[in-house]
């Protein structure tokens, strides 16, 4: 379980990586930041275990479902917020990993008592990472 220093950390950086985002209607900005601070507690999570409840579950998905609430939408700020900062150092580097998670070999599976394979569903998977880093070995955050 993570102390109140964490949480309120988690706060903060929520609110400065998102606080800004225009999404529509303010209330969907503010179940923004507290969405992120719930994912920041549990990065490697899902979305039921990040948010813990049922209904800031519900809550997640609606906000995830809206027209407005789109990648770029949600993630502008936090762009803009980086660039300024490397900006600010005469060099950066960016290091840059893509994981895939390859499903096509993955043994057929009942799903709502239904059976699906993976040429019924997302086959493959793609998730990447990007760290940016000072010449000098020294992190950026």
């Amino acid at each position: 379980m993570d102390g109140g220093l964490a949480l309120v950390t988690r706060r903060r950086w929520a609110q400065e990586q998102f606080g800004s985002a225009v999404l529509g209607d303010i209330r969907r900005t503010r179940r923004l930041v507290s969405l992120a601070t719930q994912m920041a507690g549990n990065s490697s999570g899902s979305i039921p275990q990040q948010t813990g409840a049922v209904a800031d579950m519900k809550a997640a998905y609606r906000l995830f479902s809206a027209d407005d609430v789109t990648h770029e939408a949600i993630c502008r700020t936090h762009f803009a917020q980086t660039r300024e900062r490397a900006g600010q150092l005469p060099l950066v580097f960016l290091l840059q990993d893509t994981t895939e998670l390859n499903y096509t070999l993955h043994v057929p599976a009942r799903v709502w008592g239904r059976s699906v394979t993976a040429a019924g569903c997302a086959a493959c998977i793609n998730r990447t990472c990007w760290r940016w880093i000072r010449p000098h070995g020294v992190r950026s955050d």
